[in-house]
């Protein structure tokens, strides 16, 4: 189970972290993997000058928005989900 957190926190909310989370969702269900993902909120993870503050498996990944939220998804979250054979 690959495990994607993303704040909720104020800054990042204000950032649309609640529109990442949706897209991460979509995109989970679109690509199969939706049983193979958790995705979590976490209120603030102490990065707010980088973009919404994101994490899979433990990862930070920096610099996540609105509008790159499709590529980080494919790119960090994808690979780990069709690689996971738990």
């Amino acid at each position: 189970m690959v495990e994607v957190v993303i704040c909720v926190g104020s800054s990042c909310h204000m950032k649309g972290s609640y529109r990442v989370v949706q897209t991460f969702k979509e995109m989970a269900q679109e690509h199969g993997v939706s049983d193979k993902i958790n995705i979590k909120a976490s209120f603030c993870m102490k990065n707010c000058v980088n973009g919404i503050s994101t994490s899979v498996d433990g990862q930070l990944i920096s610099g996540v928005n609105i509008s790159n939220a499709p590529d980080r998804f494919l790119e960090f979250i994808l690979p780990k989900a069709v690689s996971d054979n738990s």
